[in-house]
């Protein structure tokens, strides 16, 4: 998968692209390290597909939602991980697929592309339990929290969650998930020791919003630390578009002094060694 083909992917996006998440992850998966089984993982994917439709065939949607959740959580016994513990391997949707285990966002988003395929209405509201699914069934709405196992809520428990002071009971969009993804992986990222698998998940998260100056100011301290000074500079001189000089942190307007001064220093400014993306 090219980063041109991703781009591609991104821009497709759109309230209904429920059934095209999982596989725009795998394809991130493999962008950001190109060594993974790319074809292997979404020949499992469908391959779980194929194995719900074969159990499902006939049934009605009560028994789908049954049969997935049984084939979740026993057949599969798929396992969430701590919600605060963040990974490469564990925000990894590949991986999830070979060891039925992953992140709780992840094994989420699996879950609801399982749904989708047997065309169950399953949507993702905003709540401080980030596992709470709402399953549309008519003139009536049912809840489920997949942490405890797919267990649907009472009207007390639903009742608490909306009238929580950090309570908000919109759906994600398929976008909004796949930025939210890409905040959890760059978070993962930034402790570990791989500069430019990082600058290619900054690089995916401004393309969903070229506006975040908090990803801009990041990516041009590590644009400037990996030698693309050109591009530390492009980066800088967006972010003041944004935020004035007065009203930046110190460290940026410092950095942005630095590289200014290696552009004035040289006509021909510098690009560092690979790809750049934009």
């Amino acid at each position: 998968m090219t980063w041109e083909k991703i781009l591609i992917e991104i821009n497709q996006l759109d309230e209904d692209s429920w059934e095209a998440l999982a596989p725009l992850l795998i394809a991130t998966d493999h962008l950001l390290n190109p060594t993974l089984a790319t074809a292997q993982n979404f020949r499992r994917l469908h391959f779980l597909v194929f194995e719900l439709f074969s159990r499902c065939e006939g049934l009605g949607e009560n028994e789908r939602f049954e049969k997935l959740l049984d084939f979740f959580f026993v057949e599969k016994s798929f396992q969430f991980q701590d919600v605060k513990s963040l990974s490469e391997w564990n925000l990894s949707l590949s991986e999830a697929l070979t060891q039925f285990s992953s992140h709780p966002f992840v094994g989420t988003l699996l879950f609801l592309h399982l749904a989708h395929s047997l065309q169950i209405p399953l949507l993702w509201i905003q709540s401080k339990n980030q596992s709470i699914l709402k399953w549309v069934r008519g003139e009536r709405c049912d809840y489920v929290d997949l942490l405890c196992g797919g267990k649907k809520l009472t009207d007390n428990e639903v009742l608490k969650i909306c009238a929580g002071p950090d309570s908000c009971v919109e759906c994600w969009t398929p976008k909004d998930l796949y930025k939210c993804y890409l905040d959890l992986i760059t978070q993962a990222l930034e402790g570990t020791s791989h500069p430019k698998t990082l600058l290619l998940a900054y690089s995916l998260a401004i393309q969903m919003d070229d506006s975040n100056t908090h990803l801009l100011g990041r990516r041009a301290f590590l644009r400037h630390r990996l030698g693309y000074t050109k591009e530390a500079h492009a980066d800088l001189k967006r972010y003041f578009s944004f935020v004035e000089q007065s009203r930046a942190p110190f460290e940026i307007v410092e950095l942005y002094h630095r590289v200014l001064e290696g552009v004035e220093q040289s006509t021909e400014i510098p690009g560092g060694p690979g790809p750049i993306y934009h």
